[in-house]
């Protein structure tokens, strides 16, 4: 630090040109140099290095609420952040999402013990709960023998489920179908479960909460990587969505687009493959008929939903599915009360 000389110099020419001032001053320079001087020493002091860790952290980035939004970490052994920049690059391909990179790092080590790989999903769901994203991805670089890969971990913003981890192969700077299998994957778990969970309130109002659903499902589908079941599941989630909110808000047009996927799932449900599944939407595509049969004058609608109950009960009928036949009997049973109501008029 300072020798004894430089400070007297200091606070005396300070003290004869400011005054008081000048010698508080002189105190405040004396104390900025001395540290810089000293920093190597004052770094290592307890504490001092948590505290400039915090004083540098960067805030963290909002997600976008119109889109689903992956959330990309920092890697770990990744030089210059060359790796991160390469997955997001290509991430921004798929359409229908959101990205947001976080300004921390969260990693397991080489070893992938339980305990640490069960730790960075632990602080990967705690980011993602303070950032609003959906999925999370993050690891680090594998490098071996000229080879680099990385080691990838997704982390989803359910408080439970499974994960994926994928060691990927990157060739001409681009990832393999797999990674982008296990982005559909995770993707498609999150909104299924999201789905159950409006599925649950059902009796309620929630034709708020379906609403920005709806937006960021809208956006997602349009993206060409679904295949054809993949697509499908997706689409029936959003029929049954606009099926709910044309309902409750009074919206026909909503009825109308539930009317149209219903019909397109069902030519992927094929009844003889797959009975259970093609019924659920065929009783589905009922109600969104009756309803706008309802709303309706003429008497097309209400006969279209007739025709549909009646051979989803053929296959429920031939699968024993007794709970499901009484809610179609039940059903059916209700549209041709109104039928008749409108045919007496």
């Amino acid at each position: 630090m300072f020798d004894n000389d430089w400070r007297k110099i200091l606070t005396v020419y300070y003290g004869q040109h400011f005054g008081p001032i000048g010698i508080w001053l002189s105190f405040a320079i004396i104390s900025i140099v001395g540290i810089w001087w000293q920093w190597g020493h004052i770094k290592a002091l307890p504490g001092v290095a948590q505290m400039i860790e915090w004083l540098e952290k960067k805030p963290l980035p909002e997600a976008d609420t119109e889109s689903y939004t992956i959330a990309v970490a920092q890697l770990g052994n990744d030089d210059q952040d060359v790796m991160r920049g390469l997955i997001v690059d290509e991430l921004r391909n798929f359409g229908g999402i959101a990205i947001l990179e976080i300004p921390e790092a969260v990693t397991a080590d080489a070893a992938e013990s339980n305990k640490q790989i069960q730790d960075g999903h632990n602080r990967a769901r705690d980011l993602l709960k303070k950032t609003g994203a959906n999925v999370m991805l993050w690891g680090e670089v594998i490098k071996h023998d000229n080879q680099t890969r990385p080691r990838l971990y997704w982390t989803t913003s359910l408080t439970t489920g499974p994960h994926v981890t994928g060691r990927y192969e990157v060739k001409d700077f681009s990832f393999p179908e797999v990674f982008w299998n296990d982005l559909k994957e995770v993707l498609s778990l999150v909104i299924a479960t999201q789905a159950a969970e409006v599925d649950r309130l059902k009796g309620r109002y929630i034709a708020d909460r379906l609403t920005p659903f709806i937006d960021r499902l809208e956006r997602l589908v349009s993206e060409p990587r679904w295949n054809e079941t993949e697509l499908a599941k997706l689409q029936l989630i959003l029929a049954n969505s606009y099926s709910t909110i044309g309902e409750q808000a009074g919206r026909s047009e909503h009825l109308e687009r539930a009317v149209v996927l219903f019909r397109k799932v069902m030519s992927i449900y094929i009844r003889e493959q797959a009975p259970l599944d093609w019924a659920a939407t065929q009783n589905n595509l009922g109600n969104a008929l009756r309803i706008l049969g309802e709303r309706e004058s003429g008497t097309v609608r209400l006969e279209e939903a007739i025709r549909v109950y009646e051979s989803t009960l053929e296959v429920l009928r031939e699968a024993r599915a007794n709970y499901y036949i009484v809610q179609t009997e039940n059903n059916l049973i209700g549209v041709r009360k109104l039928l008749t109501a409108r045919q007496i008029k």
